[in-house]
């Protein structure tokens, strides 16, 4: 071959961050004999410690909360006079709503809403519904 041509490099293409796995496996090692060396605590990394005192927090919380469920109530919520009004109103209009719904049958409505539609005009028309 000439010198002009050059042959083609056999093997992995190198980049700059690529690391070979002799080079982890003996960053690992390194790693590991720190370890040992240093205390656990300062081995820890400083997230891993405030995430742990986090959890130790909630579950004190937690413990708080069950302690306070597992005791008997002493006293009940009491509700003021308008409190009272407002829910007895509401009901009573539940009630008359649900009376009125249970009046009309299925039949009826659809009678009801095929009539509005034959009403409107014929742009709007929307095929009808149900029998008839």
């Amino acid at each position: 071959m000439s010198d002009k041509q050059q042959q083609p490099k056999k093997g992995m293409l190198k980049l700059k961050g690529n690391k070979t796995a002799s080079d982890i496996v003996s960053n690992l090692k390194s790693q590991q004999e720190l370890l040992k060396k240093r205390p656990i605590q300062e081995a820890l990394p400083k997230e891993y410690l405030q995430h742990k005192k986090k959890e130790d927090e909630e579950k004190k919380k937690k413990e708080q909360i069950e302690k306070l469920a597992s005791q008997p109530v002493t006293g009940e919520i009491k509700k003021t006079k308008s409190q009272e009004a407002f829910d007895v109103i509401r009901k009573k209009r539940f009630d008359e709503k649900v009376q009125q719904e249970l009046k009309i049958t299925h039949r009826e409505k659809l009678e009801k809403f095929n009539k509005g539609l034959s009403q409107l005009p014929e742009h709007f028309d929307i095929p009808k519904v149900g029998p008839g």
